[in-house]
């Protein structure tokens, strides 16, 4: 009986460690959920599950002249991507987009136009923020050509970009997000650096 007694207390640790590590899986596991409304059905960050969705972006610029003789300029940018994203690991995403943008300059009685387009690859990570939000911030590499604004000719423009937009669920398989994206692009001569705000919707398919 005294043997038996002092093995009690090794038991017992050994129970409460096990049903701690079976608290902590079903703490991993819930974290998943984040757009359903019970555990089982498909969720955003699932390995395996495709992401469809669509983007844009704008901005306008305008400048005040600094004397009497000089003239404002003004120059607007407009883009529209469409995205496939696929969920490789637990909340690892990998995914590839093709953009397509506007922009238009003008100064004094001058003005230009042009479109361009661009291809980039990118990797993200869900964050689960409760049940109907998700943090999930991606880091992405392009390149596309565009007309340059002086002589028309076209620039291959290589550039990297950090987006982190902010999801909303409103169902397990759609989403509505926005956030800032800080870019950076650059051809031959010429580089320019900008943050804007992104706004994008679509949903997810499979598992």
């Amino acid at each position: 009986m005294r043997h038996i007694s002092r093995r009690l207390p090794l038991f017992a640790l050994l129970l409460a460690t096990a049903f701690s590590g079976t608290r902590l899986a079903r703490a991993d596991e819930a974290a998943l959920v984040l757009a359903s409304g019970s555990e089982g059905e498909r969720v955003f960050g699932k390995p395996g599950s495709v992401v469809l969705s669509t983007g844009s972006m704008a901005w306008q610029h305008q400048s005040t002249p600094e004397s009497a003789t000089a003239a404002a300029s003004s120059s607007i940018y407009a883009s529209a991507a469409l995205n496939a994203d696929v969920f490789v690991a637990s909340q690892w995403s990998l995914g590839l987009g093709v953009a397509l943008a506007w922009s238009h300059a003008g100064a004094g009685d001058s003005s230009l136009s042009s479109t361009s387009y661009a291809l980039a690859g990118r990797l993200g990570r869900a964050i689960p923020l409760g049940r109907f939000a998700t943090l999930w911030p991606q880091a992405s590499l392009n390149s596309g050509r565009e007309p340059l604004f002086v002589g028309g000719d076209k620039d291959t423009v290589v550039g990297a970009a950090f987006d982190l937009p902010l999801l909303l669920h409103p169902t397990p398989h759609l989403f509505v997000g926005a956030g800032p994206v800080l870019t950076a692009r650059g051809g031959q001569d010429w580089q320019t650096f900008w943050l804007a705000g992104h706004l994008l919707f679509g949903g997810t398919f499979g598992a």
